[in-house]
């Protein structure tokens, strides 16, 4: 089934997963956010020496994956396999009819204690493709590339206050447009943003002071400074402001 990044962390917090993920598309925050919170919360620290296993597509090949997922896990219930920078995986850079296959035939009989995730980062399967087709049936499928994922420029705003809210944070609306306006639509850099507040923050309460600390925004050329400087007409200051811009 395909599904948006909302839905599916959405289900992630409600600890409703799926067997595979199909992670593809442009939008590389989408995809490493989800493959993140599997790499650091889904095996109970213990037990990940053994029950988790990452390949990286360039290094491995399709059997390699499908044998480790047919295997069972050690001292655990569950087991995950995530394939980064899935696009140079054989199976998915080939028309290898046995590759594709293998893995067709893997996804239609599922080892039920394995997670098995592939990430395909500025990749998108054929939608017209059998094994397209094969993983819609009974995987969790992200188009990052989608309109319904697409965050505009005029979002960005509400796209920050979601985030800080999944994080327990509280953020006021002032902060919220310094940090969209100086770093633009640009979700890796925003996210890289807030966790630096987060990890600095005594408190819950993030305001435009906490943006200027910490993400080093000139306390003196930025967007509140250069309206103050057009209600007051000063056009020394709007000048340099504008210059420094």
């Amino acid at each position: 089934m395909i599904k948006t990044y909302n839905q599916i962390i959405q289900n992630l917090k409600e600890e409703n997963f799926t067997k595979i993920y199909l992670l593809m598309g442009e939008e590389a925050f989408f995809i490493n956010k989800i493959s993140n919170f599997f790499e650091k919360k889904f095996i109970s620290e213990e037990h990940r020496g053994f029950n988790l296993e990452i390949h990286y597509g360039r290094d491995s090949n399709i059997e390699t994956i499908i044998n480790s997922a047919k295997s069972f896990p050690m001292m655990s219930d569950k087991k995950l396999i995530i394939v980064k920078e899935g696009k140079d995986l054989d199976v998915f850079k080939s028309s290898n009819n046995s590759k594709i296959d293998l893995l067709i035939n893997y996804i239609n009989n599922i080892n039920s204690t394995t997670t098995l995730i592939f990430c395909l980062n500025n990749k998108s399967l054929d939608k017209r493709s059998k094994l397209f087709k094969a993983f819609l049936e009974v995987s969790t499928v992200l188009d990052s590339s989608s309109k319904e994922n697409k965050v505009y420029d005029n979002q960005i705003p509400n796209f920050i206050s979601n985030e800080v809210k999944r994080n327990k944070f509280n953020i006021r609306e002032e902060a919220t447009i310094l940090l969209s306006e100086s770093i633009g639509n640009n979700l890796e850099k925003i996210d890289n943003a807030l966790h630096k507040i987060f990890t600095n923050k005594d408190d819950n309460d993030i305001k435009t002071d906490d943006v200027i600390k910490l993400i080093g925004i000139n306390r003196e050329y930025n967007l509140f400074e250069f309206q103050d400087s057009l209600v007051e007409k000063n056009s020394l200051k709007c000048g340099k402001i504008v210059n420094y811009f």
